[in-house]
């Protein structure tokens, strides 16, 4: 395998495919709060004193925060099974590369995630930005989304 496929494949890894996984993390993340939101929200406007909640109507609420923490939990495990892949980091040659820099930091940024939490996968989109303009890599959005 040629040095530019080995660096290209790192580069999609690391730089590109963690991008996007932390995009999706962010949009799947907010989408599963806002159900349970609905969720907790259908619990407390359907709520009547007078008399006992109904069974579907409470079934019903509860089956959206169920649903809804279900997608949050499986934005996280995606996320985590992403950072903690063993792709291999290409062998640092006799000069160093700036791609190979990028990568090392990109590392820790992805170790940095799996050590964290949410802050901190939020926060790695802004650094992967930073990391991309100061080793000149490809923009990460090719257009609008």
């Amino acid at each position: 395998m040629s040095d530019a496929a080995v660096r290209d494949a790192a580069l999609q890894f690391f730089y590109s495919g963690f991008y996007q996984m932390l995009r999706r993390y962010r949009r799947d993340a907010a989408i599963g709060w806002a159900v349970v939101a609905a969720g907790v929200t259908g619990i407390l406007f359907g709520w009547d004193f007078t008399k006992p909640p109904g069974l579907f109507h409470l079934g019903l609420c509860l089956g959206a925060i169920v649903a809804g923490l279900a997608v949050i939990q499986g934005t996280i495990a995606a996320l985590t099974a992403y950072v903690r892949v063993p792709f291999p980091v290409p062998p640092a040659g006799e000069e160093p590369e700036p791609w190979r820099a990028a990568v090392n930091e990109l590392l820790g940024l992805m170790k940095d995630v799996d050590d964290g939490g949410w802050r901190e996968a939020l926060t790695a989109l802004g650094a992967l930005r930073q990391v991309g303009e100061r080793f000149d890599l490809p923009p990460l959005e090719q257009g609008p989304r």
